[in-house]
Formats: structure tokens, C-alpha cells, sequence
């Protein structure tokens, strides 16, 4: 059975807020912050040396070789577009299982999952949520 674990990078609930806090660090101490591609394994070092547990996939299609770190820009809006095979895999994890919502959303809303009846329609709604990067 096909899981996101098989084709997304995902930051560990325990470790929503350090990553958080992390990212915050690094916007508003930019200097703190890598810049540009770098390895994943370079990537990687950083979230273990900041005691940041995640995934990466354990689908060999979608290991992740790079990670792109960038900035974002007052007056600009970023849009990343998901590459079609994750959006694809999306797809079929969804078929079989239903869409995964990450765990700290049930803290927040303890029914969400009961409440949800059309998980194609969530699905869609996070991608348009996630897609414009332009959350702070």
C-alpha cells in the first residue's frame, strides 16, 4: 500500500515546532540561513544537529538528491508547483487511504478527520493553501 512516507518529506509531529522555530531563526537572522541548493544529506545534517526529526521517501523515484533554500521577498508572491509525480502519487495515496493530515491539525480541530467528505476536494484545497508560499 502506497503512503506519503513513500513520496513526501515530512517533518515529524514532535518536531513541528523546533522546525518552525528554526525557519523563524533563520528569516529573521538571514545570515544564520543557508542559501541556494545544497545535497539533502547537507540538509539533513542540519535538522539532526538541531535534534529535528522527519522523513524522507522510501520510494527511490522520489529520494530527494537537493533542497532548494531561498529567501522570500516582500512585494514578491512565490507559487511552487509540485512535480507531477508526487501530485500523481498524491493521487493514489488518496485513492486507498484516504488524504494524511498531519497530526497537529487534530490538536487544533479533534474532528477534522470525522467532518471530511471529500478527501480529492481537501487535497486540492491544501495544494492552493501550500502552493503560494506566502505564509509567515
Amino acid at each position: 500500500m502506497s503512503s506519503m512516507e513513500d513520496h513526501a518529506f515530512l517533518i515529524q509531529p514532535g518536531s513541528a515546532e523546533a522546525f518552525g522555530a528554526l525557519i523563524t531563526r533563520w528569516s529573521l537572522e538571514p545570515t544564520s540561513a543557508p542559501a541556494g541548493i545544497m545535497t539533502f544529506a547537507e540538509f539533513a545534517k542540519i535538522l539532526d544537529d538541531e535534534g529535528i526529526s522527519y522523513s524522507a521517501p522510501s520510494d527511490p523515484d522520489f529520494a530527494f538528491k537537493h533542497v532548494y533554500v531561498y529567501h522570500g521577498m516582500m512585494g514578491r508572491l512565490d507559487v511552487r508547483i509540485p512535480a507531477k509525480q508526487m501530485v500523481e502519487k498524491s493521487e493514489k495515496v488518496i485513492e486507498s487511504s484516504g488524504y494524511p493530515i498531519p497530526a497537529y491539525y487534530f490538536e487544533i480541530f479533534p474532528n477534522a478527520e470525522a467532518q471530511v467528505d471529500d478527501w480529492k476536494r481537501l487535497r486540492r484545497q491544501r495544494i492552493a493553501d501550500y502552493t503560494i508560499s506566502n505564509c509567515a
